[in-house]
């Protein structure tokens, strides 16, 4: 299954909402969730989220794809 990129990745949800719920959440766990989701909107491919957080490209892939 293809994970959309960019606009089309959570589309109905704007960049800024995503960046204001991002740096409001205090919990670290759902602050990784939200990074992963704010890099993919901002047209990261999975492997440059898993360098950034760390997280394997399938935790990634799990991730988004509950995101979406």
């Amino acid at each position: 299954m293809a994970i959309a990129k960019g606009g089309l990745f959570l589309s109905e949800v704007s960049l800024t909402k995503l960046e204001n719920v991002y740096f409001a959440e205090k919990n670290v766990k759902a602050k990784i969730r939200l990074l992963c989701a704010l890099l993919r909107k901002k047209w990261k491919s999975q492997s440059d989220i898993s360098e950034v957080t760390g997280l394997s490209i399938t935790t990634i892939s799990d991730i988004l794809i509950r995101f979406e």
